[in-house]
């Protein structure tokens, strides 16, 4: 679990890392920074302005230490999501930075009927997979939309590719995860 100061850290290196590559400048991460955080976690950050999501990137599995993580999916949401266009130097200062940590995702291991009841919106993000399709949204997702499970999944096989309806085959492999989210 991440503390206060943690968080706070990790906002200021994604703030830091969009700000030198608006700058122009390479961005030094600090030799400590790298230490404290060099647990391998799954991370996404999005960047919003106002209450509009502006880019949103990120690692579901945990391949890379998180400040690597944080650095490269904060300028990932800022300037690669192909959804919207690159942030610009202007819009800094409006601009807020959501991180969710998450943890390892685990399989739903019961019968596709059953997976609705396993889902608790709000605590749950999903995974969708089936051959080269995979999407995943974030726990924080489903509120927004007043979703239900059933809904979750079908919104997560969407957001794969997928028919929305695909969490009912034994062939889709549904996942779910927690997250630690923080913004400023």
């Amino acid at each position: 679990m991440l503390t206060a100061k943690d968080r706070q850290e990790l906002i200021k290196l994604a703030k830091e890392a969009v700000k030198s590559y608006l700058d122009k400048k390479p961005y030094q991460v600090p030799e400590a920074i790298k230490k404290k955080y060099s647990d391998k976690r799954g991370v996404f950050v999005c960047i919003k302005k106002g209450k509009y999501l502006q880019g949103c990137i990120g690692y579901i599995e945990p391949e890379h230490p998180l400040w690597w993580a944080v650095v490269n999916a904060a300028k990932g949401a800022a300037f690669e999501d192909p959804r919207f266009p690159a942030t610009s130097k202007q819009e800094l200062p409006e601009i807020t930075f959501e991180i969710s940590v998450l943890t390892e995702p685990k399989l739903l291991e019961c019968k596709p009927e059953e997976r609705p009841s396993k889902i608790q919106i709000g605590k749950h993000g999903l995974i969708a997979e089936k051959e080269q399709y995979k999407g995943i949204l974030l726990p924080q997702v489903f509120p927004e939309f007043n979703s239900d499970a059933e809904s979750a999944l079908n919104m997560t096989c969407e957001k794969a590719g997928l028919p929305s309806r695909a969490w009912e085959s034994p062939e889709t492999k549904i996942y779910t995860f927690e997250c630690q989210v923080f913004k400023k």
